[in-house]
């Protein structure tokens, strides 16, 4: 499972998209070094988290370089000349169209089971505090939050909603979307 903090980031990066497609709009010059920077950004996260899919965005990195040295790129078509620039942009464009799509059909179903897996670690929390076993003296820090999971998987009750939480999530991101839920508890 990916770390909760990684898939952050690559929806962050999904979010970057809008002002891509701004700057392309107004025609701005930097819109291409924008995007081949997004890809390049996008590319190491997913290879970091060791997603097949990284090799597409370079691919599409590599459409823009090539475009960039005159090549016109197999989809793009164009009903007079275009100009270098033009078929800078064009390219550019449809690389940060294909690499928003790779990115959100990539992370879409992990998102999914990520919010799913935090709904029960909300409802865990809340049942450990009816229960008792998680008190005023608890903070947020990792050794509090390891210690309310310890008591979380501890319970009988709790004990098979726990491990369904890290079945869909894995214990790392457990802790993490713990360690949260009880800092909202805090605030």
């Amino acid at each position: 499972m990916i770390d909760v903090r990684v898939l952050e980031e690559l929806l962050n990066a999904e979010m970057r998209v809008a002002p891509l497609v701004e700057a392309y709009e107004r025609d701005d010059v930097t819109f291409v070094d924008a995007v081949k920077q997004w890809l390049v950004e996008v590319e190491q996260k997913m290879i970091a988290s060791r997603f097949p899919f990284a090799a597409e965005l370079a691919v599409l990195r590599a459409t823009i370089i090539a475009a960039e040295r005159g090549v016109v790129p197999a989809d793009v078509t164009f009903g007079r000349h275009a100009t270098p620039r033009k078929l800078r942009s064009t390219a550019a464009f449809n690389a940060v169209r294909k690499g928003e799509e790779l990115l959100r059909t990539t992370i879409k179903p992990i998102a999914m089971q990520i919010a799913e897996g935090e709904q029960i670690v909300q409802t865990l929390l809340r049942m450990a505090e009816q229960k008792g076993l998680v008190t005023a003296d608890d903070g947020n820090t990792p050794a509090d939050v390891l210690a309310v999971w310890q008591r979380i998987e501890n319970d009988a009750e709790l004990k098979a909603p726990a491990a369904r939480a890290v079945a869909i999530l894995g214990k790392p991101n457990v802790r993490i979307l713990l360690q949260r839920a009880l800092a909202l508890r805090l605030a």
